[in-house]
Formats: structure tokens, C-alpha cells, sequence
């Protein structure tokens, strides 16, 4: 089986499901925009939302 992408997953208390536009007004203010959350990852902290 080969699955491409993000894969749904949902149990009793959690339900990942792949991101969406809509998503990143709350990624940008949860981690996107943190410099010591992104220090590790090639883009780097965003600083405005639509570069989400």
C-alpha cells in the first residue's frame, strides 16, 4: 500500500488530518512566527500570516 501525503488518523482523544489554508492563523500564532520553535527547520520563522 503507498500512501501519499498526510494520512488521517482519529482515536478516542485525538484526529489528525492533513492542513489546510484555513489552518494557519493558529500555525502562525502557535509556532510558525517562533524563531526558537522554527530554529531547525530551512524556511525559518514567518513573519506575517500569509506566508503561512
Amino acid at each position: 500500500m503507498k500512501i501519499s501525503g498526510t494520512a488521517y488518523l482519529e482515536t478516542n482523544r485525538l484526529y489528525l488530518r492533513p492542513l489546510r489554508v484555513e489552518d494557519a492563523p493558529q500555525m502562525f500564532e502557535h509556532w510558525a512566527s517562533d524563531s526558537d520553535t522554527t530554529h531547525f527547520l530551512t524556511l525559518g520563522p514567518h513573519k506575517r500570516v500569509e506566508d503561512v
